[in-house]
């Protein structure tokens, strides 16, 4: 064999290796960018990106579960599938593989170096520990409450009721086989709080604790993602994501009337709540100081806490004005288009991703309440009521998801997260 025949064939052989090192980091990065919330088109978007930038020619097709992926290389068509767990929200490693994406668009790192810093964010311990996440939990139920127009009494129930709620939850959840049952349980619990302490006394009480224990639990952010999802025609991740929050509201749904059953057989509990009223003030708290229990139950940074800030009174004083003037769905799609076109332009000043501002903000108008009153009007026999409520939140996901796709018109994302 002549040396030049040998040198080509070691080139092709590391053009092979480099190929390889490219796979293997953008299937690491599909795996990262899914575990930590990503929808399916921008995660789509992302990996076409880096695959483009290591000289790869590749296809994707993400689902809630699974994500295919086919590359063209010098050796021939690869194609792999990634069988993927549910995701949860993680902002700050979302941030952190944001800027392994960053560096490696901008020629600063290869694939193997990239491939390692993802790695570092996967083994790197959260933030908040398991006792900081209740009491985040907790707090954010508890701000709810008062958002929802609770009194001293509500606010104080749903405060000790999260928390149990919390504490539950966290040990389901270390355990594959009780994991499924974590929501159900919590609804029960939930609901045999509300209705045995507040229930004899004011129905629309026990609902308001009921539903502000259990916001943290409800889909309403997975339906607004599923309704964006259709709307850019990824039908398949979007119809799959829809039938899950539909099964979670069912569970949800059985769980209170489970809960609500087990209240009405228990002997009545001493009166310790307190009964007066809040003054107006209490709420402009509630708003100010719910985006500090989102740092904590969405695991961010708190050095992030002015952004989310940003992004939560965007949305809620953009919807408030948008429900006064044009109605509630109008509502949901002004205060999602405000929450979007401020997170793109935090995203194109800061080199950040967009999702740390539009996340929290749009998590004060998702549907999830709605949602979860139409399932549980269904199995109430009150039939009328549910498919009334399960149209408006259909209604108001897809206000939300078109509200963010025009955002993305007037103001184009810097990338996709």
């Amino acid at each position: 064999m002549s040396a030049r025949a040998t040198k080509d064939r070691m080139v092709e052989k590391a053009k092979a290796r480099g190929d390889e090192a490219a796979i293997r980091f953008v299937l690491a990065l599909a795996e990262s960018l899914h575990r930590y919330g990503t929808p399916a088109d921008r995660l789509e978007e992302n990996l076409a990106l880096c695959s483009a930038r290591l000289g790869l020619s590749a296809q994707f097709f993400a689902s809630p579960t699974s994500i295919l992926a086919s590359f063209e290389t010098r050796r021939g068509v690869v194609s792999r599938m990634l069988r993927v767990a549910e995701s949860e929200l993680n902002l700050e490693k979302l941030v952190r593989v944001d800027r392994v994406i960053s560096r490696l668009v901008r020629g600063e790192i290869g694939p193997d170096e990239a491939r390692i810093g993802l790695e570092e964010v996967e083994r790197a311990p959260d933030r908040f520990g398991p006792a900081m996440r209740v009491a985040g939990f907790a707090a954010a139920a508890t701000l709810v409450a008062r958002l929802f127009g609770g009194g001293a009494a509500e606010l104080l129930l749903t405060l000790l009721t999260a928390s149990v709620i919390g504490v539950t939850v966290h040990l389901l959840a270390a355990s594959d086989r009780m994991r499924p049952l974590a929501v159900a349980v919590a609804a029960g619990l939930a609901s045999a709080s509300g209705f045995a302490f507040l229930g004899p006394v004011d129905e629309a009480a026990a609902y308001v604790v009921t539903v502000s224990s259990l916001i943290l639990l409800m889909p309403g952010l997975k339906v607004t993602i599923a309704m964006r999802e259709l709307a850019m025609q990824h039908l398949t991740s979007g119809t799959t994501r829809m039938m899950a929050a539909l099964r979670t509201l069912l569970g949800m749904a059985f769980g209170v009337i489970g809960g609500r059953q087990a209240a009405a057989a228990l002997p009545s509990p001493p009166d310790f709540l307190p009964g007066f009223e809040l003054p107006e003030a209490t709420l402009w708290a509630a708003v100010a100081l719910f985006p500090i229990a989102l740092v904590v139950d969405f695991r961010a940074r708190w050095r992030d806490l002015p952004v989310i800030a940003a992004g939560c009174f965007s949305a809620y004083f953009a919807a408030s004005w948008g429900r006064s003037v044009f109605g509630p769905e109008m509502g949901a799609f002004v205060g999602s288009l405000a929450v979007g076109v401020a997170g793109n332009l935090f995203a194109r000043v800061f080199d950040r991703p967009a999702s740390v501002l539009q996340i929290p903000g749009v998590t004060l108008l998702v549907p999830g309440s709605v949602g979860f009153r139409s399932v549980f009007q269904l199995l109430d026999h009150d039939a009328a009521s549910g498919v009334d409520a399960a149209f408006r939140m259909v209604l108001v996901g897809t206000a939300l998801g078109s509200g963010l796709i025009v955002a993305n018109v007037l103001v184009p994302p810097r990338r996709a997260l």
